[in-house]
């Protein structure tokens, strides 16, 4: 144990981990036909998510709009600057493929994290909110929409969106046929199996 600043950083961790765990075991629960077991997971997900808000308030981890977005954007440069690319080297030295792919899945994600986050600081100020457009993310690899400009040969910048090409598949997942949205390099890439 350690001091009280340092209980509550793990508690809000194991509380946090805890309840996006429960919420798989749920979405499993339901595939395996046990709905009363799935609703127990949820409930017991949304419980652990009031214990890690509530320990997050206390350790007065949540603060103005606009530190959340600068706290996001150090911990997503963090992921794709520090963390992932160590993670990477380390699943690669082992020899474990699919945890290096998982780590660099993400790690491409967090970039484009960071940048949502960085542009969103910085219109923050602006009194009308015109970008009010679904995020539209590949449930495979998570990426998401982007922002951006294209260039003309005059060098003229136009502000322009850049989504993933979505589409929806009915995938073999853990031995189940569901219907799941993703990006078409994934399917591409061979990442699932089409049912």
């Amino acid at each position: 144990m350690g001091n009280t600043s340092e209980n509550l950083a793990a508690a809000f961790a194991g509380e946090s981990q805890a309840s996006r765990k429960y919420l798989y075991f749920a979405e499993k629960a339901e595939q395996d036909g046990q709905k009363r077991a799935a609703r127990l997971f949820r409930a017991a997900s949304e419980a652990e998510t009031v214990h890690a808000r509530n320990h997050l308030r206390v350790m007065q981890g949540i603060g103005t709009t606009a530190e959340n977005l600068k706290t996001a954007i150090n911990g997503e440069n963090h992921e794709f600057t520090e963390m992932y690319p160590d993670f990477i080297d380390t699943a690669k030295s082992e020899g474990n493929q699919k945890a290096a792919n998982s780590f660099d899945q993400a790690n491409k994600v967090e970039k484009i994290h960071h940048k949502l986050y960085s542009d969103t600081l910085d219109k923050i100020n602006e009194k009308e909110n015109d970008d009010l457009k679904p995020f539209y993310v590949c449930e495979v690899c998570g990426k998401r929409r982007m922002l951006g400009h294209t260039v003309s040969h005059a060098n003229n910048k136009t502000r322009r969106e850049f989504r993933p090409n979505l589409v929806s598949v009915r995938a073999k997942i853990e031995g189940r046929v569901q219907k799941i949205r993703l990006c078409t390099r994934c399917l591409r890439s061979g990442k699932i199996e089409k049912a």
